[in-house]
């Protein structure tokens, strides 16, 4: 869906599933994720944004570097919510095993 003054291909996010698929790419550089508002533009997401969407408390971490550069670094770290549980699991697997 191409909304108005956006290039075609790039549309509004309206939903969280969206912005998890979208959030997928954002490493790149962000420019083709914006989020819906009513009545108005649609807009980027922002750089603590990202950092949520990443698993990052803001209030601890800091990219002191530019907004694409700090989205690179965000969307190429390890998303520690989801990397926990697996591993909490291969070690569960692996003490059950003996391997550990």
């Amino acid at each position: 869906m191409a909304l108005a003054g956006l290039s075609s291909g790039i549309a509004a996010i309206t939903t969280c599933k969206q912005l998890w698929l979208k959030s997928a790419r954002y490493h790149k550089d962000g420019a083709g994720i914006f989020i819906a508002q009513p009545g108005d533009r649609p807009r980027r997401l922002t750089v603590k944004e990202a950092m949520q969407l990443q698993g990052y408390d803001p209030r601890r971490y800091v990219f002191p570097v530019s907004r694409p550069q700090a989205c690179r670094q965000i969307g190429n770290s390890v998303v520690i919510p989801a990397v926990a549980p697996c591993a909490r699991a291969l070690i569960r697997f692996l003490r059950e095993k003996g391997s550990l």
